[in-house]
Protein backbone atom coordinates (compact mmCIF):
# COMPACT_ATOMS: atom_id res chain seq x y z
CA UNK A 1 0.00 0.00 0.00
CA UNK A 2 3.15 2.09 0.79
CA UNK A 3 5.55 2.88 -1.99
CA UNK A 4 7.35 6.49 -2.46
CA UNK A 5 7.05 8.43 -6.16
CA UNK A 6 9.26 10.50 -7.99
CA UNK A 7 7.60 13.78 -6.13
CA UNK A 8 7.90 11.99 -2.83
CA UNK A 9 11.20 11.00 -2.95
CA UNK A 10 12.42 14.54 -4.35
CA UNK A 11 10.48 16.24 -1.71
CA UNK A 12 12.39 13.77 1.01
CA UNK A 13 15.77 15.17 -0.95
CA UNK A 14 14.01 18.71 -0.29
CA UNK A 15 14.01 17.96 3.16
CA UNK A 16 17.54 16.54 3.68
CA UNK A 17 18.60 19.49 1.78
CA UNK A 18 17.03 21.95 4.25
CA UNK A 19 17.92 20.13 7.34
CA UNK A 20 21.48 20.05 6.16
CA UNK A 21 21.05 23.86 4.94
CA UNK A 22 20.09 24.60 8.87
CA UNK A 23 23.17 22.02 10.22
CA UNK A 24 25.71 24.67 7.90
CA UNK A 25 23.98 27.15 9.55
CA UNK A 26 24.75 26.00 13.06
CA UNK A 27 28.65 25.62 12.02
CA UNK A 28 28.64 29.19 11.21
CA UNK A 29 26.97 30.72 13.77
CA UNK A 30 30.12 32.11 15.36
CA UNK A 31 31.20 33.64 11.88
CA UNK A 32 31.67 37.33 12.35
CA UNK A 33 29.40 38.52 9.58
CA UNK A 34 26.73 36.14 10.96
CA UNK A 35 27.09 36.78 14.87
CA UNK A 36 27.27 40.83 13.33
CA UNK A 37 23.91 40.40 11.58
CA UNK A 38 22.45 38.84 14.53
CA UNK A 39 23.47 41.41 16.78
CA UNK A 40 22.65 44.27 14.92
CA UNK A 41 18.82 42.88 14.68
CA UNK A 42 18.44 42.60 18.46
CA UNK A 43 20.17 45.74 19.34
CA UNK A 44 17.53 46.78 16.36
CA UNK A 45 14.41 45.01 18.26
CA UNK A 46 15.89 46.74 21.61
CA UNK A 47 15.96 50.19 20.77
CA UNK A 48 12.41 50.14 19.91
CA UNK A 49 10.33 48.45 22.36
CA UNK A 50 7.88 49.91 24.03
CA UNK A 51 4.85 48.80 26.50
CA UNK A 52 2.18 47.97 23.99
CA UNK A 53 4.13 46.36 21.53
CA UNK A 54 5.45 44.16 24.48
CA UNK A 55 2.51 43.25 25.78
CA UNK A 56 1.34 42.34 22.47
CA UNK A 57 4.58 40.01 21.35
CA UNK A 58 3.94 38.05 24.88
CA UNK A 59 0.32 37.49 24.16
CA UNK A 60 1.97 35.95 20.50
CA UNK A 61 4.79 34.41 21.80
CA UNK A 62 2.42 32.57 24.47
CA UNK A 63 -0.26 31.69 22.32
CA UNK A 64 2.31 29.75 19.99
CA UNK A 65 4.51 28.41 22.44
CA UNK A 66 5.53 24.66 22.28
CA UNK A 67 2.49 23.94 24.38
CA UNK A 68 -0.19 26.37 22.76
CA UNK A 69 1.05 24.38 19.13
CA UNK A 70 0.06 21.14 20.35
CA UNK A 71 -3.45 22.48 21.99
CA UNK A 72 -4.12 24.16 18.38
CA UNK A 73 -2.61 21.39 16.17
CA UNK A 74 -5.20 18.75 18.28
CA UNK A 75 -8.07 20.71 17.85
CA UNK A 76 -7.21 21.27 14.72
CA UNK A 77 -6.63 18.13 13.41
CA UNK A 78 -9.73 16.90 14.97
CA UNK A 79 -11.39 19.49 12.56
CA UNK A 80 -9.68 18.09 9.95
CA UNK A 81 -10.85 14.45 10.59
CA UNK A 82 -14.10 15.78 10.90
CA UNK A 83 -14.86 17.91 7.74
CA UNK A 84 -11.76 15.90 6.10
CA UNK A 85 -10.53 12.83 6.51
CA UNK A 86 -8.49 11.13 9.32
CA UNK A 87 -5.07 11.01 7.04
CA UNK A 88 -4.84 14.88 6.19
CA UNK A 89 -5.46 15.11 10.10
CA UNK A 90 -2.21 12.59 10.67
CA UNK A 91 -0.44 14.85 7.66
CA UNK A 92 -0.67 18.01 9.80
CA UNK A 93 0.45 16.43 12.79
CA UNK A 94 3.02 14.42 11.39
CA UNK A 95 4.64 17.02 10.29
CA UNK A 96 4.79 19.12 13.04
CA UNK A 97 6.05 16.57 15.62
CA UNK A 98 8.61 15.78 12.54
CA UNK A 99 9.75 19.09 12.28
CA UNK A 100 9.88 19.58 16.37
CA UNK A 101 11.21 16.13 16.39
CA UNK A 102 14.18 17.66 14.47
CA UNK A 103 14.43 20.95 16.17
CA UNK A 104 15.04 19.24 20.03
CA UNK A 105 17.89 17.13 18.29
CA UNK A 106 19.68 20.25 16.50
CA UNK A 107 19.28 22.07 19.93
CA UNK A 108 21.08 19.55 21.85
CA UNK A 109 23.18 19.18 18.63
CA UNK A 110 24.26 22.56 19.00
CA UNK A 111 23.42 23.90 22.46
CA UNK A 112 23.74 27.51 21.44
CA UNK A 113 23.10 30.23 24.21
CA UNK A 114 20.55 32.88 23.33
CA UNK A 115 21.01 36.48 23.65
CA UNK A 116 22.55 37.69 27.17
CA UNK A 117 19.24 37.47 29.98
CA UNK A 118 19.47 40.98 30.32
CA UNK A 119 17.74 41.45 26.89
CA UNK A 120 14.90 38.77 27.99
CA UNK A 121 11.66 39.89 28.59
CA UNK A 122 10.15 36.43 28.76
CA UNK A 123 11.54 33.65 30.76
CA UNK A 124 13.56 30.72 28.51
CA UNK A 125 16.25 28.46 29.74
CA UNK A 126 16.73 26.08 26.70
CA UNK A 127 19.44 26.27 24.18
CA UNK A 128 18.26 28.62 20.80
CA UNK A 129 19.11 27.07 18.02
CA UNK A 130 16.77 26.61 16.02
CA UNK A 131 13.69 28.47 17.43
CA UNK A 132 11.00 26.09 18.39
CA UNK A 133 8.04 28.40 18.67
CA UNK A 134 8.96 29.45 15.02
CA UNK A 135 9.46 25.45 14.06
CA UNK A 136 6.13 24.53 15.15
CA UNK A 137 4.45 27.20 14.17
CA UNK A 138 5.92 27.46 10.15
CA UNK A 139 5.20 23.55 9.95
CA UNK A 140 1.73 23.65 12.09
CA UNK A 141 -0.10 26.45 9.92
CA UNK A 142 1.75 25.10 6.43
CA UNK A 143 0.78 21.53 6.69
CA UNK A 144 -2.70 23.07 7.78
CA UNK A 145 -3.22 25.36 4.96
CA UNK A 146 -2.17 22.22 2.36
CA UNK A 147 -4.68 20.02 3.91
CA UNK A 148 -7.37 22.72 4.18
CA UNK A 149 -7.05 23.80 0.38
CA UNK A 150 -6.73 20.48 -1.37
CA UNK A 151 -8.62 20.69 -4.23
CA UNK A 152 -8.38 24.42 -4.64
CA UNK A 153 -7.20 26.17 -8.21
CA UNK A 154 -3.13 26.69 -7.91
CA UNK A 155 -3.85 30.70 -7.46
CA UNK A 156 -6.06 30.29 -5.05
CA UNK A 157 -4.00 28.15 -2.96
CA UNK A 158 -1.30 30.49 -3.40
CA UNK A 159 -3.09 33.02 -1.87
CA UNK A 160 -3.90 31.01 0.86
CA UNK A 161 -0.34 30.24 2.24
CA UNK A 162 -0.28 34.74 2.67
CA UNK A 163 -2.68 34.04 5.95
CA UNK A 164 -0.01 31.48 7.47
CA UNK A 165 2.98 33.19 6.16
CA UNK A 166 2.13 36.44 7.92
CA UNK A 167 1.12 34.58 11.27
CA UNK A 168 4.63 33.14 11.05
CA UNK A 169 6.23 36.20 10.49
CA UNK A 170 4.90 37.57 13.16
CA UNK A 171 5.42 34.77 15.59
CA UNK A 172 9.44 34.80 14.98
CA UNK A 173 9.69 38.68 14.94
CA UNK A 174 8.27 38.24 18.50
CA UNK A 175 10.86 35.83 19.72
CA UNK A 176 13.40 38.71 18.60
CA UNK A 177 11.65 41.51 19.69
CA UNK A 178 11.37 39.58 23.82
CA UNK A 179 14.97 38.91 22.77
CA UNK A 180 15.73 35.49 23.39
CA UNK A 181 16.58 34.44 19.85
CA UNK A 182 19.06 35.20 17.42
CA UNK A 183 17.42 35.95 13.78
CA UNK A 184 19.54 32.87 12.87
CA UNK A 185 17.96 31.05 15.30
CA UNK A 186 14.30 32.05 13.78
CA UNK A 187 15.96 31.35 10.25
CA UNK A 188 16.48 28.03 10.65
CA UNK A 189 13.34 27.34 12.70
CA UNK A 190 11.48 28.31 9.57
CA UNK A 191 13.77 25.62 7.37
CA UNK A 192 13.33 23.22 9.66
CA UNK A 193 9.34 23.72 9.75
CA UNK A 194 9.25 23.53 5.97
CA UNK A 195 11.52 19.95 6.01
CA UNK A 196 8.78 18.62 8.49
CA UNK A 197 5.92 19.73 5.90
CA UNK A 198 8.04 18.35 2.46
CA UNK A 199 8.87 15.20 4.83
CA UNK A 200 4.71 15.09 5.68
CA UNK A 201 3.93 15.37 1.90
CA UNK A 202 6.61 12.79 0.70
CA UNK A 203 5.40 10.00 2.83
CA UNK A 204 1.46 11.12 3.27
CA UNK A 205 0.24 13.08 0.37
CA UNK A 206 -2.95 14.82 -0.37
CA UNK A 207 -3.71 12.18 -3.01
CA UNK A 208 -3.28 9.50 -1.11
CA UNK A 209 -5.65 10.17 1.90
CA UNK A 210 -8.68 9.13 0.20
CA UNK A 211 -6.79 5.42 0.06
CA UNK A 212 -6.14 5.20 3.33
CA UNK A 213 -9.41 6.43 4.33
CA UNK A 214 -10.43 3.57 2.98
CA UNK A 215 -8.04 1.15 4.84
CA UNK A 216 -8.78 2.82 7.81
CA UNK A 217 -12.49 2.64 7.78
CA UNK A 218 -12.25 -0.82 6.46
CA UNK A 219 -10.25 -1.94 9.37
CA UNK A 220 -12.42 0.04 11.92
CA UNK A 221 -15.58 -2.24 10.35
CA UNK A 222 -14.12 -5.68 10.94
CA UNK A 223 -12.81 -4.87 14.18
CA UNK A 224 -16.41 -4.17 15.10
CA UNK A 225 -17.49 -6.85 13.26
CA UNK A 226 -15.23 -9.31 15.29
CA UNK A 227 -16.46 -7.92 18.38
CA UNK A 228 -20.06 -8.34 17.72
CA UNK A 229 -19.60 -12.09 16.90
CA UNK A 230 -21.20 -14.07 19.70
CA UNK A 231 -18.77 -16.25 21.17
CA UNK A 232 -18.73 -19.99 20.31
CA UNK A 233 -18.73 -22.58 23.38
CA UNK A 234 -17.04 -25.93 23.21
CA UNK A 235 -19.36 -28.65 23.26
CA UNK A 236 -19.36 -30.43 26.39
Amino acid sequence: MFSLTGRSRALLASAVALVAAVVALGLLVGWKPVTEADGEVLEEMVEHRNAGTTAAMRLVTDVFSPGGTIAIGVVLAALLAWRRSAASAVFVLGSTAAASAITLVLKSLFARQRPPVIDHLTNESDYGFPSGHVTGTTALLLATAVAVTVGWPALRRLLALAVPAIVIGIVAASRLYLGVHWFSDTAAGFAVGLAGVAMGLALLPPDSWARWDRWLSNTVERRRAQRSRPARHAAP
